[in-house]
């Protein structure tokens, strides 16, 4: 019997039959429900959270203070005075005279006669070139001086016998003309030596180097023979016997002093004074300060170039608060927090800083009846309500007077 065999090609598909025309627009609009109907339900909970929200800040701007909001603040106690203003001046000491000193034509160093250290006067011999031709080149330059002023005698007596013999009319006129304008020659040629024997004489000069004023050798050559260039500093001489300060001041304590008032320098000696001398009126374009220059004598604890810090005293008492150092707003330089009411207020005020007690001269920014916080927190700013409390350190009352 032949078995029946099964067909290997696939089942076949049926197709469903499309939709009527009805049922299409049935499903149509129940899509378009359901689209209003969630656009609906979002609207709804936009607005509701938006609401809620403003509700909230609402509240909260409205809300009283709470304790934690509060900050506790002490008052600094301060009160008006005379002050003698003493004002910071930092700077350089500088000589009164300073010179680099260097040959003004090349040649051998020949001789170093001063060290590095020697006082020396002025005048003094400091070195020398190798003089040799310079000296040549004199002798060279009298001998034809001398020899030119032969020409012009022979010249002179020969002018003189023509202008006799053409009187007489023993010669022509033209002859007794070439005869002075011979000897005017021979006048040119003399004055010309003498030019060239000065201009030998004043290279030959030029071979020593002397010391211009008194002082001491800061910068001298160890060793000769080196050949030299015109214009190359080998020698440097400083006079320390007169001393300046070249500093700068506050903008603001410019106006504190005046030419003539008293400098005084603290140095391990003793302190050091001197007057001020200068007072710059345009301000310095790197720091922005007023540069000052201070006269200063002599003094074993200043040196040359030496970084100092001095203090300048004003000229007659001004009328300041004096305010604990602490009052100070941290992070800032010039403001203070003042309390009104139960908020806080930035003040700014101009002071000085007394160099021994660390307290503030207060001279502008302050009317005498604020209410200063004293240590003010970090980050305490404008509008922060505070609550006073009693202060735990000493006041400025209890201090000495601030009269300088």
């Amino acid at each position: 019997m032949k078995k029946e065999q099964k067909s290997l090609s696939p089942p076949s598909l049926e197709v469903a039959p499309a939709p009527s025309g009805r049922s299409g627009k049935f499903g149509f609009w129940l899509v378009g429900l359901f689209l209003v109907f969630v656009s609906s339900w979002l609207l709804i909970r936009v607005t509701k959270t938006v609401s809620a929200k403003q509700a909230i800040e609402a509240v909260r701007a409205n809300r009283p203070s709470i304790v934690s909001d509060i900050i506790d603040v002490e008052l600094a106690s301060y009160r008006k005075v005379r002050w003698r203003a003493k004002v910071p001046l930092e700077g350089t000491i500088e000589a009164s005279d300073h010179a680099e000193l260097a040959f003004k034509v090349s040649g051998r160093l020949a001789s170093v006669n001063v060290r590095l250290g020697d006082h020396v006067k002025s005048g003094q011999l400091l070195g020398r070139l190798d003089a040799l031709e310079a000296a040549a080149q004199v002798h060279a330059a009298e001998a034809h001086l001398e020899a030119a002023r032969a020409q012009m005698a022979l010249a002179s007596d020969q002018d003189s016998r023509t202008r006799k013999l053409v009187g007489s009319g023993a010669m022509a006129e033209a002859e007794g003309v070439q005869a002075t304008q011979g000897h005017a020659l021979a006048v040119a040629n003399a004055n010309a030596a003498q030019a060239q024997l000065h201009l030998a004489q004043a290279s030959l000069g030029n071979q020593a180097l002397v010391a211009p004023f008194g002082g001491v050798v800061t910068r001298a050559p160890t060793t000769r023979g080196s050949v030299v260039s015109p214009g190359q500093t080998l020698f440097e001489i400083v006079d320390n016997t007169a001393l300046r300060l070249r500093g700068t001041v506050n903008e603001a304590d410019a106006n504190l002093f005046e030419v003539g008032s008293s400098v005084t320098v603290d140095t391990p000696n003793g302190p050091a004074t001197g007057k001020v001398r200068a007072v710059v009126a345009v301000l310095d374009r790197i720091t922005r300060r007023v540069p000052v220059e201070v006269e200063l004598g002599a003094h074993e604890g200043l040196r040359v170039g030496s970084f100092v810090r001095a203090f300048v005293t004003g000229g007659q008492d001004v009328d300041v608060f004096e305010v604990p150092g602490s009052a100070l707003r941290p992070g800032s330089q010039d403001t203070v927090l003042i309390v009104k009411g139960d908020v806080l207020e930035e003040r700014q005020v101009r002071f000085s800083i007394d160099p021994t007690s660390g307290s503030l001269w207060v001279r502008a920014g302050l009317v005498g009846d604020e209410s200063i916080v004293l240590t003010p927190r970090a980050e305490a700013k404008n509008g922060n309500k505070v609550r006073i409390v009693e202060a735990k350190q000493a006041k400025p009352q209890d201090q000495k007077p601030a009269q300088e």
